[in-house]
């Protein structure tokens, strides 16, 4: 997978449109802006902790995410655990938010579901 890719399924995650490069002009850039639209190759999640925290922030509503030392991150969710091992902790990071993601869209009913029924009193 591309960065672009991994950077795409991210932005949608949290929300925004993601462009292409050839965009309009008066599309936003993303962070900072009011407006929730970016354009994929300005994205920086596989790149800047300040960026990939708020996706992290996102994740932890359904899942809990272990960042651990020697470039490993976890992943706990309704009894299924991602994994990732790469050469830093940011790669790992990124990598195991995208698999997340993936199977979060894939099944996002069923784990909205478990999460209200997690936190009614």
């Amino acid at each position: 997978m591309s960065i672009d890719e991994g950077n795409k399924i991210i932005g949608e995650f949290m929300g925004y449109i993601m462009y292409d490069k050839k965009y309009p002009r008066n599309h936003g850039i993303g962070f900072g802006s009011d407006r929730r639209d970016m354009i994929i190759q300005k994205a920086k999640y596989h790149s800047s902790w300040d960026a990939l925290i708020q996706v992290i922030n996102k994740v932890n509503e359904y899942a809990e995410v272990y960042i651990r030392s020697g470039g490993q991150c976890n992943i706990h969710f309704i009894g299924e655990v991602i994994n990732i091992k790469a050469e830093s902790m940011i790669d790992a990071t990124w990598l195991a938010v995208i698999e997340f993601i993936r199977y979060f869209n894939r099944e996002k009913n069923h784990l909205a579901e478990l999460y209200i029924k997690n936190t009614k009193p």
